[in-house]
């Protein structure tokens, strides 16, 4: 088994789930499982699975509306990795029922490999109040669920079946977000930090405003990833599935919907890359942008996504293989001596 961590930084693996229009939403999820049982065995310390429930982002989006579910099926089919939620929406969610589910879980998986992501997620159509108002209630419920997991909610024991003082499991509690009040909440509470997938650009400023506010937890960001046997190939690979997404894509925020108008259609495939983010090269190229990344950002973790709709599903899982393998090497060769070991 390879022991998928680089100096200082620990690795996970990220499932978005998507899967083009038209595609089947059992074979998505087979897949998922089927690919977080290779990352156990490759040494990954966490898959991440995201909840989504409308087609936000064009002609491709996730099929995992219940991430709680898939990861009650994955406790019983894994025993070492890590299991999270990335993330759990929210913002229409009851603090109590929450916990309840969070703590079951962790009972479920074992000791240690629950962790609990929860954001606001993107109000429908961009509505201003209802994005505040999503965000509010966010920061209402992770101040509530931290109170219950850490014992620290007077009078409600007697009230709840199931015993939910868990202060180990408190401490996986990680926020996504953009809202400084939410993250200074979060810092204060000493949860950890998931920066999001897009955007790479702006992590590191991020993550400095997450330390600035006082943030004291770990702090995991997103990446997509595909490694190939040198950069020739993984471009090969990557350029028919990168313009095609770029066509379907539609940008989560105002901003980058107004530059993806602005670009057009078809703007070279340089650029496509760089609006996803994607890392994408031979086992030394992905190395050393993870290493200037990672240490641009102050990452305790990087999770990485592989698979998406374009890229059979045996060639996303070699990569990640390839990546436990070829690639992690020469990360803990770069990093050895520049992040301090961790132990969350």
């Amino acid at each position: 088994m390879v022991v998928a961590r680089g100096g200082g930084l620990g690795f996970g693996v990220f499932f978005q789930a998507w899967a083009a229009a038209g595609g089947s939403d059992a074979a998505t999820i087979a897949q998922v499982v089927r690919s977080t049982e290779l990352a156990e065995n490759l040494g990954y310390g966490v898959a991440w699975f995201t909840e989504q429930h409308a087609h936000l982002l064009g002609g491709f989006w996730g099929r995992v509306g219940a991430p709680h579910l898939l990861i009650a099926h994955l406790a019983g089919r894994t025993s070492r990795i890590g299991l999270g939620t990335a993330v759990r929406l929210v913002a229409d969610l009851d603090a109590a029922r929450l916990a309840e589910e969070a703590v079951t879980l962790e009972h479920l998986a074992g000791p240690g490999r629950v962790h609990l992501g929860i954001g606001a997620g993107m109000a429908a159509g961009g509505d201003p109040a209802e994005r505040e108002r999503r965000r509010s209630r966010t920061r209402t419920l992770s101040e509530e669920l931290d109170a219950l997991l850490r014992g620290r909610a007077p009078g409600r024991a007697d009230e709840l079946a199931v015993a939910m003082s868990m202060p180990e499991l408190a401490d996986r509690v990680y926020v996504a977000t953009t809202d400084e009040r939410l993250l200074a909440q979060a810092a204060r509470l000493r949860q950890g930090y998931l920066v999001g997938m897009f955007g790479g650009n702006r992590h590191a400023s991020m993550v400095r405003d997450f330390r600035r506010l006082g943030g004291s937890g770990p702090v995991r960001a997103v990446r997509l990833v595909h490694v190939d046997t040198d950069d020739a190939a993984a471009i090969r690979r990557v350029a028919p599935v990168a313009r095609r997404l770029w066509t379907q894509f539609v940008p989560p925020s105002p901003g980058w919907r107004a530059v993806k108008e602005q670009l057009g259609l078809a703007p070279p495939l340089g650029v496509i890359l760089e609006q996803f983010g994607w890392i994408v090269g031979g086992p030394s190229t992905v190395a050393s942008a993870v290493v200037e990344y990672a240490s641009a950002c102050g990452l305790n973790g990087l999770d990485v996504a592989f698979h998406l709709p374009g890229i059979p599903d045996e060639v996303a899982d070699r990569a990640m293989a390839d990546f436990a393998t070829a690639v992690i090497p020469r990360i803990r060769q770069l990093m050895h001596a520049s992040l301090e070991p961790i132990t969350t």
